[in-house]
C-alpha cells in the first residue's frame, strides 16, 4: 500500500510538472510563432456548458447581464441633467460635480482588480457580490437627504459598477465559445453605447416628470432581474480551495498602489481647466504624483506580486498591444460625440435635456444595429478584422463629418453624419474585444479582457478632459474678440460663457445671437478635429492586428469552467502536442 501510494504520488508530480510545462509551451508558442491566431492558446468551452443550455435559456442569460451592463452604464451618465436640480434640493451647487465624480472614481479605477479577484473567488461569485453592492449603493442613493451621502453613496455604486463591466464579459466569454461569441458580445456592446447614450434623456425626464432619485431606484428593480438570472441559470463553478488561502492570493500592495495612482490622475483630468487651472500645483501635483506611483506599480508587479494584478505580459503581445491601444482611442472618440453633441443642440437650438438627449437617438440606434449586425455576420462568417477596421474606418469619417456642421446645418444632415459614426462604432466596440481573447493563451483571457473593457473607460475620460479644454479655451477666446468688437454686449459675453442659454433671451437681436453661437461653433469644431485625429490614430493602429482563427478545429474541447484544474490543463497539453508546429 505504501509503495503504491508512493508511485500514485510521484506520478502525479510528473504529472503536474509536465501540466505545468504545457502552460508555458502553449504561451510561448502563441508569442513565438508570429501568429498571435492560434486557437490552441485558447481556454475556449467548445464543448462546455453553452451545450447544457437551450438557446431559450441562453438568451435569458444574456437578457440578464445586459440588463446589469445597461444600469452600470446608465449610471456613468443618468445624474448629468439631474445635477441642477440636486444642487438646489441641497443647497449645495459647489458640491455637486462629485454626484458623478464619485460614481466615475470607484467604476474606473476598480475594474483591473475585478479581474484578479473572479481568477482567484470565480467569475459568477464576483458578478453576484457586484450587482448586490452597486444595488445597494442605488437603495441608499435614492434615500440620501444630505450632498455628502449622495456623494459616498454614489461611490459604493461605483465598486460594484466596476465590478458589472468587467464580470459581464468575462461571464460571457467563458459561456459561449469563440466562433458563436460575435452575436452576444454584438448585443452587449449595442446595449452598452445605448445605455451611454440614454443617460441624460432617462435623467432629465425623471427628474422633469417625477424625481431625480428615481435616477437611482430605477436600478433596483432590474437589478433583482439580473440577481435572478445570475443564481438561477449561470452556472460557472468557482475555484476550489479554502477562503484563507483565496485572499492570501489577492495582490493588496498593487491594488492599492494601483487604485491610488488612477485616482489621482482621474481627479487631475477632472479638476483641470475647471476647478483648477491646468497649470496649477494641485493639478500639476496629482498628475505627477499619479504618474510616479505607476512605476511604483509596475516595479511592484514585476518584482513583488505574486500573482500580479495586471499581467504586462499583454503589452509584450502584439495583437493584444494594438487592441487595447485601438480601444483607447476609440473610447476617446465615443465619448467626445456622446457629450458634445448634445452641446451641440443646446448652443444651436436651446433645447432642453430631454429634446438633447433626443437629439442623440439616430447615434444611440445605429450603435445597436452596428453591434448586432456586425456580431451576427462574424460569428456566421468568422470574419473580423475587416469589420473592425472598417468600423474604425466609418467612426472617423462619421466623426470627421462633424467638422462640417453649422448653426445651420439640416437635421438630415447631423442625423446622417450621427448614424455613419454610430455604425462604426457599433461595427468594432465588441469584435475588438472578441479578437483580443481569441489572441491570447488560456491565462491571459481574464486579463486581456478586464484590460480592454477598462481602456476604453480611460480612453474616454481622458479625451473628455482634452476636448473641455480645447473647447472652453477657444470658446472663451472667441467670446472675448467679441466683447472687443461689440463692447455694448460685453456683459452678454461673460453671461453666455456659463450658460448659452442667454444667448436666446428675448431682447439679443438675432445678428448677435448668431455671432455668439459661432463663437461656440468653433469650439466644437475643434472637438470634433481633435476627436477625428485620435479615431484615425486608432484606425492606423488597428491595422496592425494580426490574423487569428476562431474556428480551428485544434482548438482545446474542454470547458474549462466545468473540470477540474488538471483536466483543463490537460486539455491544453492534448490540442498544444496535435498542433504545435
Amino acid at each position: 500500500m505504501e509503495k503504491a501510494s508512493k508511485e500514485i504520488g510521484e506520478h502525479t508530480q510528473m504529472s503536474q510538472m509536465e501540466l505545468n510545462e504545457a502552460d508555458e509551451s502553449v504561451e510561448l508558442s502563441t508569442v513565438d510563432s508570429g501568429h498571435l491566431n492560434k486557437v490552441t492558446s485558447q481556454p475556449e468551452n467548445d464543448q462546455g456548458q453553452h451545450e447544457q443550455l437551450s438557446p431559450r435559456s441562453l438568451w435569458f442569460i444574456i437578457g440578464g447581464l445586459a440588463t446589469a451592463l445597461f444600469l452600470a452604464a446608465l449610471d456613468n451618465t443618468i445624474v448629468s441633467t439631474a445635477m441642477p436640480t440636486i444642487a438646489q434640493d441641497f443647497n449645495s451647487l459647489s458640491s455637486v460635480s462629485w454626484v458623478a465624480t464619485s460614481y466615475m472614481l470607484t467604476s474606473t479605477s476598480l475594474q483591473p482588480l475585478y479581474g484578479t479577484l473572479a481568477d482567484i473567488f470565480g467569475k459568477k461569485v464576483m458578478l453576484l457580490f457586484s450587482i448586490v453592492v452597486f444595488e445597494l449603493g442605488s437603495l441608499l442613493c435614492g434615500l440620501s437627504n444630505s450632498m455628502i451621502m449622495l456623494i459616498i453613496f454614489r461611490g459604493l455604486s461605483g465598486v460594484g459598477g466596476a465590478g458589472i463591466f468587467v464580470m459581464v464579459m468575462l461571464c460571457i466569454s467563458d459561456l459561449v465559445p469563440i466562433p458563436e461569441r460575435g452575436r452576444y458580445m454584438g448585443v452587449l456592446g449595442g446595449v452598452f453605447g445605448v445605455s451611454s447614450i440614454a443617460g441624460p434623456l432617462l435623467g432629465g425626464l425623471f427628474t422633469d416628470k417625477v424625481s431625480w432619485r428615481w435616477c437611482f431606484y430605477i436600478n433596483l428593480p432590474l437589478g433583482v432581474i439580473s440577481l435572478v438570472v445570475v443564481v438561477f441559470l449561470i452556472k460557472l463553478p468557482g475555484p476550489r480551495g479554502a477562503l484563507i488561502e483565496k485572499i492570501k492570493r489577492i495582490d493588496f500592495l498593487g491594488a492599492f498602489v494601483f487604485v491610488a495612482a488612477l485616482m489621482m490622475i482621474l481627479l487631475a483630468l477632472n479638476w483641470g481647466g475647471s476647478k483648477y487651472a491646468w497649470d496649477s500645483g494641485v493639478t500639476i501635483g496629482l498628475l505627477v504624483g499619479g504618474a510616479a506611483l505607476l512605476v511604483v506599480f509596475v516595479g511592484i508587479e514585476l518584482k513583488i506580486s505574486r500573482e500580479p494584478m495586471i499581467n504586462l505580459k499583454l503589452f509584450t503581445m502584439q495583437n493584444p498591444l494594438v487592441i487595447i491601444t485601438g480601444q483607447f482611442f476609440m473610447g476617446f472618440t465615443m465619448f467626445t460625440t456622446i457629450f458634445y453633441m448634445p452641446i451641440y443642440y443646446h448652443v444651436v437650438y436651446n433645447g432642453s435635456a430631454t429634446a438633447q438627449g433626443l437629439f442623440l437617438l439616430p447615434f444611440m440606434l445605429s450603435i445597436f444595429v452596428g453591434a448586432t449586425s456586425s456580431g451576427i455576420f462574424s460569428s456566421k462568417t468568422a470574419i473580423y478584422r475587416p469589420v473592425f477596421w472598417l468600423g474604425m474606418l466609418l467612426l472617423t469619417i462619421g466623426t470627421g463629418l462633424y467638422i462640417t456642421l453649422t448653426e445651420s446645418s439640416s437635421r438630415f444632415i447631423q442625423a446622417l453624419f450621427m448614424v455613419i459614426a454610430g455604425i462604426g462604432l457599433g461595427f468594432c466596440i465588441q469584435l475588438m474585444l472578441i479578437a483580443g481573447q481569441a489572441s491570447v493563451p488560456r491565462n491571459l483571457i481574464t486579463g486581456v479582457t478586464t484590460l480592454i473593457t477598462f481602456i476604453r473607460i480611460i480612453g474616454g475620460t481622458i479625451g473628455l478632459a482634452i476636448c473641455s479644454t480645447i473647447f472652453n479655451q477657444i470658446a472663451k477666446n472667441q467670446l472675448t474678440s467679441f466683447a472687443l468688437a461689440h463692447p455694448q454686449y460685453a456683459e452678454l459675453s461673460v453671461l453666455v460663457i456659463n450658460n448659452s442659454s442667454h444667448a436666446f433671451d428675448s431682447n439679443v437681436p438675432q445678428d448677435i445671437r448668431v455671432l455668439i453661437i459661432k463663437c461656440f461653433m468653433k469650439g466644437i469644431r475643434s472637438v470634433y478635429l481633435c476627436s477625428t485625429i485620435a479615431s484615425g490614430i486608432g484606425f492606423l493602429v488597428v491595422l496592425f492586428t494580426k490574423t487569428f482563427d476562431v474556428n480551428n478545429p485544434k482548438a482545446p474541447a474542454k470547458n474549462v469552467n466545468n473540470t477540474s484544474s488538471n483536466t483543463n490543463s490537460a486539455s491544453v497539453l492534448n490540442a498544444n502536442a496535435e498542433t504545435k508546429v
